[in-house]
């Protein structure tokens, strides 16, 4: 019975599509999300300004965002967890906890290439508040179609205009990386550069536990991390002068 209730609620959460009033209030909660998100995406070390280049493999991204996770996601944690008709704070609460497990869970199980930011605080937190909002736009609207194109936007907009990579210690991890960075060298057309930007003395061993740092651990007997001897591997030393 409750599975069927749920399964009528999605199905007319794509049927109904929201008024101008109902548009007006999901730009209202992106427009204090958005900046909540950024700011801990920020001091997270999760976003950096790289514009898109190639506009064919852009598009097709947006696509396959807009399928997974963006609608994906959005019927399973907003149409069949919050329910239609009395969308209280509990289930809206509800829907957020559970949108946010779901990443770590992928992380352990699925294991994705990007499964590393999925087990990041920062993220987290980043995703708790998109839930959050997500949440109360479908009870605003009773159309799971807000929610579904803010939910693209922002990952749109992370994956194509945001990006950056990082790798723990973990050597799994240093091997993606790795690949990543043969990838880019066989293709320096258009990936010109990059930059290692998470040292200095912020980031040393008592002042930070941040998993991407390169800073060395100790700096009274300094001793390269792996990931700093795995990015040796990628890098000249610099001409005599």
């Amino acid at each position: 019975m409750i599975i069927r209730h749920r399964l009528s609620d999605l199905i007319a959460g794509l049927r109904h599509g929201p008024d101008r009033g109902g548009w007006l209030r999901a730009l209202a909660e992106l427009a204090w999300a958005l900046p909540v998100m950024l700011l801990i995406a920020h001091f997270g070390g999760l976003i950096h300004l790289a514009p898109p280049t190639d506009a064919i493999t852009s598009i097709g991204l947006a696509a396959t965002l807009f399928v997974a996770p963006a609608l994906g996601e959005e019927l399973v944690f907003r149409g069949l967890i919050i329910p239609r008709d009395h969308p209280s704070a509990r289930w809206i609460i509800l829907s957020a906890a559970l949108f946010v497990l779901w990443h770590p869970l992928q992380a352990v199980t699925i294991g994705p290439a990007w499964s590393g930011a999925f087990l990041d605080p920062w993220f987290l937190g980043a995703v708790a508040v998109l839930g959050t909002a997500l949440g109360r736009i479908y009870a605003a609207t009773k159309s799971l179609w807000p929610p579904i194109l803010v939910h693209w936007f922002v990952v749109a907009s992370w994956k194509l205009f945001l990006g950056e990579f990082a790798s723990t210690a973990d050597p799994a991890y240093l091997d993606e990386t790795r690949t990543l960075l043969r990838y880019m060298y066989s293709n320096s057309d258009v990936w010109i550069a990059y930059a290692c930007w998470a040292g200095g003395l912020w980031w040393a061993e008592g002042r930070s536990n941040y998993a991407y740092s390169i800073e060395p651990g100790s700096l009274d007997n300094p001793v390269d991390r792996p990931q700093m001897l795995m990015l040796r591997e990628f890098t000249q030393p610099a001409p005599a002068i």
